[in-house]
């Protein structure tokens, strides 16, 4: 048996340094509940109070050594003994047996190996869990026993009582623990135990019934017997003893009422069981046999359940049997709508019907009946009913009133959720002239064929309807990018291609398309419906064969997506994307302290187009690789003009995921240094958190490769992503970047100051430069002073500007630092 109950998980931590308990629970996080202590007393005290599950336990400690805290917790005979894992800066094998000699399972040495020591505690952790649930299960298996009405009992060959689940001596007058060593002469009713004895000579397992005379009344035990060998090698029986008086007496108390109402009920045409009160089938007619496909003599005695097996039709969830419920509230218990009842011989009938208590002619209740009948004949006419409202009958797919409810839904959805949702109308081209020429029934052909062909492209989560005579819809919710829309009407036109097949030869089709997007052109149906009816007319007016959407304002969109990708593949093939920079102040003092070099592209009347438009496009077309190679060796070119007169300002540049992800980058970027005469450690390479987690052993070993040839490494927008306390000790991290939502919020948002705060002091602590992005006020830049922030970038400073103006902007900069002294900004 399993419980499952899952016993909570404790760990006791104690050491007296506290980084390293910070490191422990960083490694046992998530898997139990943690509980600290910095010395032996107060690890003895915890350990008594939280009686923890695992300790880790430190050797060294001012007060008491963990040698001598495992040994007062072992010798501590109300203490439950804990899993103990030792601790030791030592690693000798003279410290190795004094720890397991003092009871101690394992030993983890200083430093700390986090992924080492969070493998150890998980596996001692699923020894403990194991060990909780065996006791757990022990005590409810115990509990269930001696709970149930059925007294269990063991025996001896010599009929000694070794074992009784009745504590209380409810069976025979005699408890548990005063049976316990005694014959079963002294302690059963004279008949049973000569009965017992002469019955457990016969076959193992079988199951007599045997009545005898208890405190002057009649009563029926039903018997099992199980000849057994336990783990001590004593051979005995154990033995059930199950009450069924009272089943008895109900049997003949119905058997009377059978006799009355067979002759009656074998005749019906519904469907009849009826049940006693505990539960078990006493009666079933010639309908209930044929449709629960078992006869009334196999039923008969079985519990309900077993042989009336209901289930929901929707759902497939099984439904409690109604004759139950019945008896259990006394009333007319109606069957529950879907029901279905499934037949021991493999057949499923929906039925209805209701179930009712039986009483005697003394008002007790004596059981239950359930009359039902079968609803397949009236199912199936009602589904084909339902099948033909909303179905088209020559293709099978959605019709008209169907499609109208779809698009309903879809409508709502797309409001509540800001997507879209697309309706595209397909119109046969000349299928008129067709229909007429090859007659109605080669029409025909050719609309289902064009039905199979938009069944391939239909996605999951689309409708695809016939909605007249040569028209179909098709309706496309959850739509993020109108792109997809356009691609789904491309490929309607490509299915077209191919000639279609009738017995009068082959013949070409083309489809014309309107498209209406919702909430964009409306949030009606029946005008998205006419909007993209009107876009079809339209679509046919221009030449037929192709397709147009409804809004300008989409096209326009749809033509500039276009352009962009164009625009993306030539300057990427022409290497003309400009990089402009943005300075890194210190902000203590007015002075440069770094730049980010930041791609910029202009479209053909020289206006500069903004990054959010065509990065996520350059990502899309898997161009991105080549755009970040070609602004990491502009900035690496540009740095070499600046660095002579400013040798303290690095350059950073953008990594993208992509370039994370070759093997070869770390080459890459070399060969690119070695172009240029910029040392590397005047170059930064900044990396977003989801970048490193896309692969994380592939970038833990490229930035670990830049990080040994002394590039350094920039964690941007840090903050937004994971930002898990592993990934900063696992890649060799130099900078963190705050991202800029953190720095324009923290005015008046809590939240956004505290993690602002926190990671400033998080890079001090792991000795890290802090570096927040998008300062923009006086405010902003005194409150990062007084936290401690050292530098920081914003359009307070500077805004990205292109290399000329910014070589200016730095001797600028440099030449009035220098002629007013120390200036400061606050």
């Amino acid at each position: 048996m399993r419980m499952d109950t899952q016993a909570p998980l404790t760990v006791l931590l104690v050491d007296d340094d506290e980084a390293t308990r910070l490191l422990l629970a960083d490694a046992v996080s998530g898997m139990a509940e943690i509980i600290e202590a910095d010395c032996g007393e107060t690890a003895l005290r915890q350990a008594r109070s939280y009686r923890p599950d695992l300790i880790l336990l430190d050797i060294s400690m001012p007060d008491l050594s963990g040698i001598e805290v495992c040994e007062i917790l072992k010798a501590d005979p109300e203490f439950e003994h804990p899993v103990v894992i030792f601790i030791t800066a030592n690693e000798s094998e003279v410290i190795e047996t004094q720890a397991l000699g003092a009871g101690g399972v394992d030993y983890l040495t200083k430093p700390i190996n986090v992924k080492n020591c969070r493998l150890k505690v998980k596996n001692h952790l699923q020894q403990s869990a194991q060990v909780k649930q065996v006791k757990l299960e022990h005590q409810a298996l115990t509990s269930m026993i001696s709970s149930l009405p059925v007294q269990v009992t063991y025996w001896t060959r010599d009929w000694v009582n070794k074992y009784s689940n009745d504590p209380e001596g409810a069976w025979f007058g005699h408890s548990a623990m005063e049976m316990a060593g005694r014959s079963i002469d002294d302690l059963l009713p004279p008949r049973l135990a000569r009965l017992l004895r002469r019955f457990a000579t016969q076959k193992a397992g079988s199951a007599p019934q045997i009545s005898y005379l208890h405190n002057g009344s009649e009563r029926h035990l039903q018997v099992n017997f199980v000849n057994t060998t336990p783990v001590t090698g004593i051979q005995g029986y154990l033995l059930t003893l199950i009450d069924i008086t009272s089943l008895k007496r109900t049997e003949r108390e119905l058997r009377l009422q059978n006799e009355n109402y067979n002759v009656t009920l074998n005749v019906i045409g519904d469907g009849v069981i009826s049940i006693n009160t505990d539960g078990r089938v006493t009666y079933m007619n010639p309908i209930a046999e044929r449709l629960t496909g078992i006869s009334s003599v196999a039923a008969y005695g079985l519990p309900i359940e077993e042989v009336f097996v209901l289930h929901n039709g929707l759902t497939g969830d099984r439904i409690d049997s109604p004759e139950l419920l019945a008896l259990e509230n006394l009333c007319v218990n109606y069957l529950s709508s879907n029901s279905q009842l499934a037949g021991h011989d493999g057949n499923v009938y929906p039925i209805e019907g209701s179930a009712a208590t039986v009483t005697d002619t003394d008002g007790r209740i004596t059981g239950a009946v359930i009359v039902f009948r079968d609803l397949s004949d009236t199912v199936a006419i009602s589904d084909k009913m339902d099948y033909l409202a909303y179905h088209d009958q020559l293709t099978g797919l959605p019709n008209r009133v169907q499609l109208q409810q779809r698009l309903e839904d879809a409508i709502a959805f797309a409001q509540a959720s800001g997507l879209k949702t697309a309706l595209i109308l397909i119109d046969l081209d000349n299928f008129k002239y067709i229909n007429d020429s090859l007659g109605y029934t080669q029409g025909n052909s050719l609309i289902k064929q064009v039905a199979d062909r938009l069944k391939k492209l239909n996605e999951s989560r689309a409708t695809l309807s016939r909605i007249g005579g040569d028209e179909f819809a098709m309706v496309i919710p959850y739509i993020d990018d109108i792109s997809q829309v356009e691609r789904m009407a491309v490929n309607i036109h490509k299915q077209m291609e191919t000639p279609f097949k009738l017995t009068e030869g082959e013949c070409g089709l083309s489809v014309s398309m309107g498209i209406s997007i919702a909430a964009e052109d409306t949030t009606d149906e029946e005008d998205l419906m006419r909007l993209a009816d009107v876009a079809m007319y339209r679509a046919k007016y221009e030449g037929r064969g192709r397709h147009c959407f409804f809004s300008n304002q989409l096209e326009e969109a749809l033509l500039s997506r276009h352009a962009i990708e164009q625009l993306i593949r030539t300057t990427v093939k022409n290497q003309s994307f400009e990089v402009h920079y943005q300075a890194k102040f210190s902000l203590w003092e007015y002075r440069i302290v770094g730049v980010e070099a930041l791609v910029r592209m202009r479209d053909s009347s020289g206006r500069l187009i903004p990054p959010c438009e065509f990065i996520p496009v350059a990502e899309e077309l898997n161009l991105i690789e080549q755009l970040g190679e070609q602004v990491l060796k502009t900035a690496c070119s540009d740095a070499d003009k600046w660095l002579p007169d400013h040798p303290e300002v690095p350059v950073a540049v953008n990594v993208s995921a992509s370039q994370l992800k070759r093997t070869d980058f770390v080459d890459r970027v070399m060969a690119i240094l070695g172009q240029s005469s910029l040392p590397p450690e005047m170059l930064e390479l900044e990396v977003t958190e989801s970048a490193l987690m896309q692969n994380i052993e592939t970038a833990q070993q490229i930035i670990e490769a830049l990080h040994n040839q002394g590039i350094v490494i920039a964690l941007d927008d840090f903050g937004t992503g994971y930002s898990s306390l592993t990934y900063l000790q696992r890649f060799n991290i130099d900078v963190l970047k705050i991202d800029q939502s953190f720095i324009q919020r923290m005015g008046d948002n809590n939240d956004s100051l505290a993690i602002v705060k926190n990671v400033i002091s998080l890079g001090k602590s792991l000795n890290l430069r802090v570096c927040p992005e998008g300062i923009e006020t006086q405010d902003q830049l005194k409150e990062l002073i007084r936290l401690g922030c050292e530098m920081g970038q914003g359009y307070l400073f500077c805004r990205p500007i292109p290399i000329d103006e910014f070589i200016r902007f730095m001797d600028d900069v440099k030449n009035y630092s220098e002629s007013a002294g120390n200036l400061y900004f606050i």
